[in-house]
């Protein structure tokens, strides 16, 4: 499932575009979820970090898409931004907020689908890289790669990362699932653990990104499996 969001205020663009989505996803049957926003502050006042495209509109009244795109680049480093507008010269900024690519109007389902298709592979090859979480009132994205281990301690998941530490309600086998492929390890039912961030084996415990970590016997030849897999 990959979810977009559309910023548009042209009502008959936002028809194409929707148009162009439904034909795409039922041709390559891919299942896709878009959330269109007819104003730019709305928007940004509702975003969370849960969208894997979002195509923005240049030209709105009020605030424009580069300024959108600005503001979310704080929020939300990962996430794919495309730009659309009707003239490519609107978009020679996009370097500055790391713009996948722009699509001009009027949208023209050939090239659409093309474009959408590179889009998707993209996605597909990163859709392990991160890891939305709840905190607080709002929504917190990890890479993946930046986590070193969580931990669990009383029904509550802790993150620890090179970006902070983290808490939300969850169970480690929940995690285990979400993090699948992704050379995570139990070392004991406490810890799962990022395999690339493991610096020492020693008898009893492993040395994490500077963290001691116990290491039970009853995980020890697992553990040790997995870690030998991922250094192959």
């Amino acid at each position: 499932m990959f979810h977009f969001a559309v910023v548009e205020d042209n009502c008959n663009d936002l028809l194409q575009f929707e148009k162009c989505l439904d034909r795409y996803s039922k041709e390559s049957k891919k299942s896709i979820q878009y959330s269109d926003f007819s104003d730019g502050m709305t928007f940004l006042n509702q975003y969370i970090p849960r969208y894997d495209i979002i195509f923005l509109d240049i030209s709105m009244p009020k605030i424009d898409g580069m300024t959108i795109a600005r503001q979310i680049r704080e929020k939300d480093k990962q996430v794919m931004l495309v730009f659309t507008t009707c003239m490519a010269q609107y978009a020679i900024n996009g370097y500055e907020v790391r713009a996948m690519d722009f699509i001009l109007k009027p949208i023209l389902y050939p090239s659409f689908s093309l474009k959408l298709d590179r889009y998707i592979r993209c996605l597909e090859a990163e859709q392990n890289q991160s890891l939305v979480i709840p905190q607080g009132s709002g929504w917190k994205r990890l890479y993946i790669n930046q986590i070193y281990y969580l931990e669990v301690i009383q029904h509550h998941i802790y993150f620890y990362s090179s970006e902070g530490t983290y808490k939300c309600s969850s169970s480690l086998k929940k995690m285990e699932q979400l993090l699948k492929g992704c050379s995570f390890s139990k070392c004991n039912s406490c810890y799962l653990v990022n395999l690339r961030h493991v610096q020492e084996v020693k008898k009893d415990s492993i040395l994490v990104a500077g963290h001691e970590l116990q290491m039970s016997r009853r995980n020890r030849k697992n553990f040790m499996m997995d870690l030998t897999r991922f250094s192959l």
